[in-house]
């Protein structure tokens, strides 16, 4: 027994010494014992050997036991070490598991928790001391919702084929109420035979991630949404200038299909004058010198119509700082565009008008080249002239050429006149007695008849009559416009050639008054001779003048008619302009008030420039009758009495705001006296004196005196502003004269605001305006006016 059990402690121990000599001491102590047994039985064999066993033995059972455990000891010694050892790694592995950012929870054989770490705590909201020892089924309950059901079964499936079962983005409601999403492993324990013993499973908390991506995914869907349904173009467009994506509004506004555009690249759309400059701004966005870029650009539609576009770009780079893609938007201005474009026609044709109206002692010469020069520029046009027709229409008489069709004609001997039956296309016009507008001169036409050799290569032409009692009386034609001619380019020519006819009548009328009147001196110096000879030749004179007299009168009637027509040509034409510009700024105010919507700040900047663009041109077209007016002797006044003060205040207080932007000072001294005058006329020349005076000041001050000496009032405005040079101060009151100063560029005006005060104050209010200048100091406008307006009419009789 002893040599088995110690047989048995070696194994476990894996010590032989210490339990070999334990052995032999105990089989001694068995020896000792049996000779004990010998010597009860009085056996004599053991008689002589009792001195031995009872002495010796007891010495040798001694030190075998003391050797043993002399060698024993390391083991006992080892196994303290390995236990604490083994506390130790415990303590580790506690505290390691309850630090990592990882859940971790395991339960035994029966499911109950036997270990929670702290990040578990911290997901599912429950402490360890809860959950130690509790069933982990009674946290998963069958019917709460799909996922924790869901997580049941992956728990019961793990257990049930003992292998590694993941699980991922699994919602799971906490104690606290509280949604989570929950991702791991569950790993099943085995025991030695393969068996389950329990459960690991690991918990990763992934709710942020989750709401993260819902945020990004949502993100997206609004940033698709408003890409997709924009108002304007929006696109994406590779570095290599492909389109990537567009939306519909881009589509729509070139005319392409999306898969079309995506065939292609943003260079083929582009107006090759637009080209070079964008790719120039491209690079520098793309080698990081600039981030945004915007500007005003050309696209070609598919129909190959060109559109005005603002647009802006930016770039969209990764982490990394490589380039994704360009983002562009892309409004569609062309409308804009085309308003603009018209208002600036519309003040040169009637700022061109008026020129023509003071060309009176112009030739015809003149006056055609005049005509033609303005209505190549305001029909864009590379070419043009203007011809007049005889009396029966058969041939035309060209006064005027464009100097570009002298330059590229080659032609040599080029013909004046042209027999309208041997002449080409351009002639329908008095076949046929209507405008003409050939957008696509290369087409085929039945009424063309060839072109001269090395004749100038024409692209477009329009050719517009003038009649009179139904008979063509004038031409004018231009060509090689860049776009399309259309009926606002005949109504623009009509208008110039309107009045160029006019003009050409009255030239002939004077002509023929200048013919009279020669003719008259001569009769009158041929009868004056045989005057002293003969009574006779006295009658004859007085007959002859009795015949002048009628002649005069008639041509006094036909000027006269000619004055009532020009007046007429005038009230309709400004009747014609300012009916739709009331409706222009009408319209346009109530845009800008929002009654029809809120506008975008693009739109708003449009408006608001059509808006004062329409008031400016309005307030010219008033200027414009006043004068026509006051020339005619036809301009209404009223005489009352009226505070001088008052009136003044009143003209300060609509220039005050434009005082205070630029900073000037304000002095007055003003009588408080009461005149009889004109007061709507005086108030309209102390603004335009005032207006003229903040203008062309920059900085300093502007004073105003008036004051009552005896029957005469002065007026003075002094301003600190550029001066005037002496050479330009006699050109002050000529009509559409601008003087040149460091202001003028920066300041708008038609040059009428002067001439039409000189006019009113002299013609209306009876009184005189004096200018003193000094170049660069200031310059001193005196209006000087009766304190009591006598009406005169017309004819020299006070009222």
């Amino acid at each position: 027994m002893a040599v088995i059990f110690a047989l048995k402690l070696i194994k476990l121990t894996k010590t032989a010494k210490g339990w070999i000599l334990i052995s032999i001491a105990l089989v001694l102590m068995a020896v000792r014992r049996f000779h004990y047994v010998i010597d009860y039985l009085q056996w004599d064999f053991w008689e002589y050997s009792y001195i031995a066993f009872e002495h010796y033995l007891a010495v040798i059972i001694s030190i075998t036991i003391i050797l043993g455990i002399y060698f024993l000891s390391d083991v006992f010694r080892e196994k303290a070490r390995i236990e604490g050892k083994l506390k130790e790694t415990e303590h580790f592995e506690n505290v390691l598991l309850n630090s990592v950012w990882t859940g971790i929870w395991v339960v035994d054989a029966n499911n109950n928790y036997v270990y929670f770490n702290r990040a578990m705590e911290k997901i599912s909201g429950l402490t360890s001391k809860q959950v130690i020892g509790t069933n982990l089924l009674n946290y998963m309950p069958e019917q709460n919702m799909e996922g924790e059901a869901c997580f049941r079964d992956l728990f019961l499936q793990a257990k049930n084929s003992l292998e590694d079962t993941p699980y991922d983005s699994i919602p799971i409601i906490t104690p606290g109420g509280d949604l989570t999403y929950q991702s791991g492993v569950l790993v099943p324990i085995l025991d030695n035979n393969g068996k389950y013993d329990g459960m690991i499973c690991t918990a990763n908390d992934i709710t942020r991630h989750i709401k993260d991506g819902a945020a990004i995914k949502e993100s997206e869907e609004r940033f698709r949404e408003a890409f997709e349904h924009a108002p304007i173009g929006m696109a994406l467009v590779l570095p290599d200038g492909c389109w990537l994506k567009v939306n519909k509004a881009l589509c729509g506004m070139l005319g392409y299909t999306e898969s079309e555009m995506l065939a292609m690249d943003f260079q083929t759309t582009t107006h090759p004058d637009d080209l070079d400059a964008e790719l120039e701004k491209l690079k520098q966005m793309l080698e990081g010198t600039m981030q945004t870029f915007e500007n005003e650009k050309r696209y070609l539609t598919k129909d190959g119509e060109i559109i005005w576009t603002a647009l802006s770009i930016s770039i969209a780079r990764d982490a990394d700082g490589r380039v994704l893609h360009f983002i562009e938007q892309i409004e569609n201005i062309t409308d804009g565009k085309r308003i603009k474009e018209e208002q600036k026609l519309n003040e040169s044709r009637m700022k061109a008008l008026l020129e023509l109206n003071i060309m009176t002692q112009a030739t015809f010469k003149e006056i055609t080249r005049f005509v033609m020069d303005k209505g190549v520029e305001l029909t864009k046009s590379e070419y043009g002239f203007v011809g007049l027709m005889n009396e029966d229409e058969s041939v035309s008489t060209i006064y005027a050429w464009s100097d570009g069709v002298m330059d590229d004609c080659g032609i040599s001997d080029k013909p004046i006149e042209y027999t309208i039956e041997q002449a080409g296309i351009w002639a329908e016009v008095i076949r046929q007695h209507r405008p003409i507008i050939i957008n696509d001169y290369s087409s085929p036409n039945p009424a063309k008849k060839g072109i001269p050799e090395d004749h100038v290569q024409l692209t477009r032409l329009i050719v517009i009559p003038v009649f009179e009692n139904d008979r063509v009386v004038a031409i004018a034609v231009v060509a090689n416009k860049d776009e399309n001619y259309d009926n606002f380019d005949i109504y623009q020519i009509s208008l110039l050639l309107s009045g160029m006819w006019q003009h050409i009548k009255n030239i002939k009328v004077v002509d023929e008054l200048n013919r009279l009147n020669d003719e008259l001196e001569e009769r009158v110096i041929e009868r004056t001779d045989l005057l002293n000879e003969s009574k006779q030749a006295l009658l004859n004179l007085v007959d002859d003048f009795n015949s002048t007299t009628i002649n005069l009168k008639f041509a006094n009637e036909r000027l006269l008619e000619l004055d009532r027509m020009k007046s007429m040509f005038i009230a309709s034409t400004s009747h014609e302009l300012r009916t739709p510009l009331n409706s222009i700024i009408g319209f346009s105010s109530i845009l800008l008030e929002g009654w029809e919507g809120e506008l975008s700040q693009a739109q708003n900047e449009q408006i608001d420039l059509i808006h004062t663009a329409g008031k400016q041109l309005l307030a010219l077209i008033n200027d414009i009758i006043d004068i026509s007016k006051i020339e005619a002797g036809k301009l209404e006044t009223g005489t009352q009495e009226f505070s001088l003060k008052e009136v003044i205040d009143e003209a300060v207080s609509l220039v005050k705001n434009d005082i205070d932007e630029k900073g000037l000072d304000l002095k007055m001294e003003v009588e408080d006296t009461i005149i009889a005058s004109d007061r709507r006329r005086l108030l309209q020349c102390l603004i335009n004196l005032l207006s003229n005076a903040v203008k062309f000041t920059d900085e300093g001050m502007i004073t105003l005196y008036a004051k009552t000496i005896n029957s005469m009032t002065n007026i003075s405005i002094t301003d600190t502003g550029t001066g005037i040079m002496p050479d330009d101060i006699k050109k002050l009151f000529t009509p559409f004269v601008r003087l040149e100063s460091s202001l003028s560029a920066k300041t708008q005006g038609t040059g009428l605001g002067l001439y039409l005060t000189k006019k009113l104050t002299e013609d209306v209010l009876g009184g005189t305006v004096e200018v003193t200048s000094e170049y660069g100091t200031g310059s001193t406008f005196t209006i000087n006016i009766p304190v009591k307006l006598e009406i005169t009419d017309y004819e020299g009789e006070s009222k």
